[in-house]
């Protein structure tokens, strides 16, 4: 399915992606191993960082608004029929924990995508390419 054309249509994803921050609540920051600082770094700036794109990883005036707003009291199993993407396949359903936290909303540029389990609109991704190297290697 991944060849040809139109890559987009391939069946994929990455498992895990839909609730790896609810997972690193519930591995970190509940048993004091990670701060909610920390893990703010693992899943924005330090992923702009190591892919270079431009205008991602933190808030400030000309970055994209991508913001995840997170009920830090919430927590669940997970269930198969929760997962959002196509291939429905994820290591906390074959080694169920308890997660911790729960994505209320999510705003990839400044546009709510997500919101109380629902997606709010037609998912379209947006090909995002790393920017050249900065003269400093950064």
């Amino acid at each position: 399915m991944k060849q040809g054309d139109n890559w987009f249509n391939a069946w994929g994803g990455i498992p895990g992606c839909q609730t790896t921050l609810e997972a690193l609540l519930a591995a970190g920051y509940e048993q004091d191993r990670l701060t909610l600082q920390r893990i703010t770094e693992l899943t924005s700036s330090a992923v702009a960082r190591r892919f270079n794109l431009a205008n991602k990883g933190k808030l400030a005036p000309g970055y994209d608004a991508d913001i995840t707003l997170v009920d830090l009291t919430a927590g669940r199993r997970l269930k198969r029929d929760e997962l959002l993407y196509r291939h429905r396949v994820t290591p906390y359903l074959k080694h169920p924990m308890n997660l911790a936290g729960r994505v209320q909303r999510t705003l990839v540029r400044g546009r709510t995508v997500f919101f109380n389990g629902q997606v709010t609109f037609d998912p379209r991704g947006k090909l995002i390419k790393p920017h050249p190297q900065a003269k400093d290697g950064r």
